[in-house]
């Protein structure tokens, strides 16, 4: 998998919070490690990138749910 995968979902995650302050607290990381990560300089490790993945489907499904 390209590391660009884990940099696009915490980007959308970053969106979504406001920022990667609230990203690391909510996933309970560092932000520096948020940071790599959307600089494409870390892969996260499998837990990390599933909560960050239960973040975005959360206000995806959120969004859609409003949508119908």
């Amino acid at each position: 998998m390209n590391n660009k995968v884990y940099s696009k979902a915490v980007l959308r995650a970053c969106q979504i919070l406001g920022g990667p302050d609230e990203v690391a607290r909510r996933a309970g990381v560092s932000c520096l490690l948020i940071k790599a990560i959307l600089k494409d300089s870390l892969v996260p490790p499998p837990s990390v990138f599933l909560k960050i993945v239960d973040i975005v489907m959360s206000a995806d499904s959120t969004e859609a749910r409003r949508q119908s």
